[in-house]
């Protein structure tokens, strides 16, 4: 926005000029601006939420909105947190109860488990390799 400050740098420097001309001057230097705006903004895909937009509205700052949303995702990760603890919890309390009950059929089902999270870290593994023995990186946009 440089330019529209020189664009009122240039109307203040012409005020003994008549006002049909700075009328002219100011409506056409806003127009070729708003319209460089226009042009720019199809160049980026920037959305911002309605939230941040009314509390601009109210004269409140933006960075509250961003303040919100963190704590709320961070509530929302310990709510999360804990369900999964919990229920790390209660697997770990019926596999002990199962293996006083069961003990050799507790035996398989870790022998099981064993083999089948190794073959699923070996596909992973062979998956995310190239043929030269380079790990696949995954990027993210």
């Amino acid at each position: 926005m440089p330019r529209i400050h020189w664009t009122v740098l240039g109307l203040v420097q012409f005020c003994d000029v008549p006002f049909a001309y700075l009328s002219w001057f100011l409506s056409n230097g806003l127009v070729v601006e708003l319209d460089n705006m226009v042009k720019l903004s199809e160049k980026c895909n920037i959305q911002v939420p309605m939230e941040v937009l009314n509390l601009i509205d109210d004269g409140k700052n933006p960075d509250e909105f961003t303040r919100d949303v963190i704590n709320s995702c961070i509530a929302k990760n310990q709510v999360t947190k804990g369900k999964t603890d919990a229920f790390k919890g209660l697997r770990k309390h019926l596999l002990e109860e199962l293996e006083q009950a069961f003990p050799d059929e507790v035996e398989s089902y870790r022998e099981i488990r064993a083999i089948s999270a190794a073959e699923s870290k070996r596909l992973a593994q062979a998956q995310s390799s190239l043929p030269n023995g380079d790990v696949k990186v995954k990027t993210e946009l």
